[in-house]
């Protein structure tokens, strides 16, 4: 499938507290870095630079908000699978689940190491931090983030509505690769306020070509997306296109509002990145 980006892609600009030498260079773009989750598991890896020498590295460990920062941890040391990759596989049951968790590789327990720019999975601050977390996968309530259980099994926007039955609905249609979708999400905080006062419902779909499930949780996670989430299938993907731009391919993002009787009100609202226009919009629909 092709999907359209509107507009050019987003650059992730990178900036760290301290100089770190040992920061390794990652020439891919929008990639979760350090970490993937597998059989129940959160596997950490690293790998060491070619230009490293690998005799310089005599241990790497991760420090972060699970562990008070603390380096020092031999829990949380990394060992080497090959010559220059290092893994380290922890439970999941180890972390609070739906919570957003930091942190840095370090090597010999010192350098702290700064996140590539291509990190999709970092948390916008000056420390240039790394984020990860751990989904249930179940709904949970309606203004924290709540994945659609089963979403899998949805194939059509009429039984994604039902989701929110008997309310009105906000569809947010994007991915993870759509720079402008991502732009967007800076305004989540103000869309979700004023959605609230209107008692509308929000459900972000993301599209599922070229998106993997580890990009689309941390990026839900990294921007802190109150609402309903789904991966969207092939049917469901089709069928929102077709409804929205008349073929089952369209461009990415898109916006549309449907009334509590599942009526398409809008199937091209504005950004909530357009200033008020979205609101005024809104407003005029359900005045």
């Amino acid at each position: 499938m092709f999907m359209k980006i509107k507009c050019i892609c987003l650059t992730v600009i990178a900036s760290c507290c301290i100089l770190f030498s040992f920061a390794q260079k990652d020439n891919s773009k929008g990639v979760v870095y350090g970490y993937k989750l597998a059989n129940n598991n959160i596997i950490f890896s690293y790998t060491v630079p070619l230009n490293k020498k690998i005799d310089s590295v005599k241990s790497i460990t991760i420090a972060g908000s699970f562990n008070n920062w603390n380096a020092a941890d031999r829990g949380y040391k990394l060992t080497s699978k090959d010559n220059r990759i290092f893994v380290l596989t922890l439970p999941e049951s180890s972390f609070e689940k739906d919570r957003l968790y930091t942190f840095k590789f370090v090597i010999n327990g010192d350098t702290w190491l700064d996140a590539p720019d291509s990190a999709l999975n970092i948390d916008g601050s000056h420390y240039n931090n790394l984020t990860f977390a751990i989904d249930t996968n179940s709904v949970v309530k309606s203004d924290s983030v709540a994945i659609i259980p089963n979403y899998d099994k949805i194939t059509s926007v009429s039984e994604l509505l039902d989701v929110c039955k008997g309310q009105s609905v906000f569809i947010d249609y994007w991915a993870t690769w759509c720079s402008p979708c991502i732009e967007a999400f800076k305004h989540s905080d103000t869309l979700h306020a004023f959605l609230k006062k209107k008692g509308i419902k929000i459900i972000y779909v993301c599209s599922n070509y070229n998106t993997d499930d580890s990009t689309w949780r941390n990026t839900i996670a990294a921007y802190k997306l109150a609402g309903y989430h789904i991966r969207a299938g092939k049917y469901l993907e089709e069928d929102l296109n077709l409804i929205l731009h008349g073929l089952p391919t369209g461009s990415l993002p898109a916006y549309s509002i449907f009334n509590e009787q599942k009526v398409l009100y809008d199937k091209n609202a504005p950004s909530p990145g357009d200033g008020d226009a979205l609101y005024k919009e809104i407003e005029k629909l359900f005045q």
